[in-house]
C-alpha cells in the first residue's frame, strides 16, 4: 500500500494538470479585425464549425457555419467579471462596433471599456435602465462574447466562450 501512494499522488497530479483551466483566459477565434478594403466595416472569420442560434439567451441551434466563413457583426454582447458579479455589455451597430477591434483582444479575454459603459444581468432579455450597472473606463475581463450576424435565415448569434 505505501508503495502505491507515491503512485496515485503522480497520477492525481497529472490529472489536474490536464484539466485545468489554462492561465490565461481568451479565444483568439473569437477575433475581429477592420475590412482590408478601406470599408467602415468589422469581420470575423470562423476557423472553427460554429452553430448558429436565436440570441445568447435562446441558444436552440438555427444553421451551421464553417470554418472559412467571413461574416459581418452588426452587435456583440459581452460577459464580463465586475466586482457585482457577471454582467454584459453591448456593442451596437450605431458606432461601437467599429471600434471594437481596438478595444477587444480575444486572445486575453479583454475587452476595454473607454467610457462610463451600462452593463446589464441578463444578455438580451428583460433589461431595463433601473436594472444597468455602470463603470467607469477600465479594461475587464470577459468570459463570453456573442456577434449578432446575419444569415439566410435572418439576424442570429454565434458565441465563443473565453
Amino acid at each position: 500500500m505505501k508503495k502505491m501512494m507515491p503512485l496515485l499522488f503522480v497520477f492525481v497530479l497529472s490529472l489536474t494538470g490536464i484539466y485545468a483551466p489554462s492561465a490565461s483566459a481568451g479565444n483568439p477565434k473569437a477575433a475581429v479585425t477592420h475590412s482590408e478594403t478601406g470599408e467602415d466595416l468589422i469581420y470575423h472569420v470562423l476557423m472553427e464549425k460554429k452553430d448558429v442560434h436565436l440570441s445568447p439567451s435562446n441558444q436552440s441551434v438555427q444553421m451551421v457555419l464553417y470554418p472559412g466563413e467571413k461574416t459581418t457583426p452588426k452587435a456583440a454582447l459581452f460577459k464580463i467579471k465586475t466586482s457585482v458579479g457577471p454582467r454584459w455589455v453591448e456593442y451596437d451597430e450605431y458606432g461601437d462596433m467599429i471600434n471594437l477591434p481596438e478595444r477587444f483582444n480575444a486572445t486575453m479575454g479583454e475587452l476595454y471599456l473607454d467610457r462610463r459603459t451600462k452593463t446589464w444581468e441578463n444578455a438580451t432579455t428583460n433589461r431595463t435602465d433601473k436594472d444597468a450597472v455602470s463603470f467607469n473606463p477600465q479594461t475587464v475581463t470577459a468570459t463570453q462574447v456573442w456577434y449578432k450576424i446575419d444569415t439566410r435565415m435572418g439576424e442570429k448569434w454565434i458565441g465563443y466562450n473565453l
